[in-house]
Parts: C-alpha cells; structure tokens; sequence
C-alpha cells in the first residue's frame, strides 16, 4: 500500500480526486455485518503474543510508539472486512517504499513475524489486535492465515 500512496495516488490532479470521491459516495452502503468475536482463550494467547512482540514498538495502549510504530488502536487495516493486509503485514513485514524520503516517513520498518510464529498463533494475534482498544475487527482463523502465507 506505501508503494500506491508513494508511486500513484500523491500525483492525483483535484479533479481525480473529486472523481474519486464522486464515485466511492455513489456506492451503496453495506451496512453493518455481525462480527464474530474470538473466545477469551483467544484473546489472552493473543495478548501474549503482542506483549512478546509487539509492545515494544505499538506499545501497551496500541497507540504505537513516536517514530517507532504506527498505532494499532483504530487502525483501518487492523479492523478491515478482510484481514488479509494485516495478515501480509505480520507475516512479511512492512517497509516503506523505495522513494520516500526517510523525513517524510515516521516510523521504522517493521521485521517479518512468519517465521517466528505458527499459523495459530498468527491469527490469535491477529484477533488479538482486530478486538482491542475499541477495534470491532472479525475472527481469523489459522486456516486463512495457512492460506496466505
């Protein structure tokens, strides 16, 4: 997603922004869809997790850290309908793209978590984040991270 804002969308003209926008509000509201809670055995080996991987940078809060971490806490990608951006992202890492200066981009990459946790584990995680700190985010489960990755 940093590669599109950096390489694509910051050269957008006010008309195809106005275009845009146009376009996104004439699209028909889902509504809200049930979201499907984890159990608080989830939750807690997804606390865990967070507290041995995570906290340093996003911090206890999920607020994330000054120019360390973004926050998780009301993060769209955190609580989007398909969790497969947060998945990629814990799986693989983040970086920023290749072109933004490193002024403008406030926080540092983050390393790639696939290798150090199991498929259960990645989506307790996930769940984790999707249902902390106000975030209404669905359940994942380890098949749709085995899927993923």
């Amino acid at each position: 997603m940093n590669e599109v804002i950096a390489n694509g969308l910051r050269y957008l003209t006010d008309i195809d922004v106005a275009a845009m926008t146009v376009y996104i509000k004439s699209l028909a509201a889902n509504g809200e869809s049930e979201v499907i809670t984890p159990s608080s055995d989830e939750l807690l080996a997804g606390q865990t997790l967070y507290d041995t991987h995570c906290q340093e940078c996003h911090l206890s809060s999920g607020r994330g850290g000054f120019r360390k971490a973004p926050p998780v806490a009301g993060s769209v990608l955190v609580q989007a309908k398909n969790p497969s951006s947060l998945i990629n992202v814990i799986l693989y890492g983040a970086q920023p793209a290749a072109d933004i200066p490193a002024s403008f981009y406030t926080w540092e990459e983050m390393a790639d978590f696939g290798h150090k946790m199991t498929d259960a584990e990645l989506a307790q995680l996930s769940n984790f984040l999707r249902a902390s700190w106000g975030n209404r985010g669905g359940r994942v489960s380890a098949a749709t991270v085995a899927n993923q990755r």
